[in-house]
């Protein structure tokens, strides 16, 4: 993911690699957040998370494989623990996120990404 331009709002075209479902295993069993696995359209992979809160916002909008654009996001430092993108950032999706729809395949964003460890 380039550096973003704190005067210019950044936004994002991407593809949603994978997506699951967060769940509590150790207290609730229930759902915690919705993480993606997005790619970028350097090729770049980064993690993405939206709460519990949000995934009647975002849940059933994002789906493997669409073509997405993103604005008024928010990221912070990856964990070490749990990184599924090699990227040292990880993205949250506030309340006023936009999500916008590219339509047809023709924004040459990879499907798939693969690192070697």
């Amino acid at each position: 993911m380039q550096g973003c331009d704190e005067n210019k709002p950044s936004v994002l075209k991407f593809r949603v690699a994978r997506k699951w479902e967060e769940i509590d295993f150790t207290a609730t069993n229930k759902v915690t957040n919705m993480d993606l696995l997005m790619i970028d359209e350097n090729g770049d992979t980064m993690h993405d998370i939206f709460s519990k809160k949000l995934i009647w916002k975002f849940g059933s909008l994002l789906h493997e494989g669409g073509l997405y654009t993103l604005a008024k996001f928010n990221t912070t430092t990856e964990k070490y623990r749990f990184r599924p993108s090699k990227n040292d950032h990880r993205l949250f999706f506030k309340w006023d996120t936009e999500v916008g729809c590219l339509l047809g395949d023709t924004e040459g964003i990879p499907i798939h990404a693969f690192s070697s460890v």
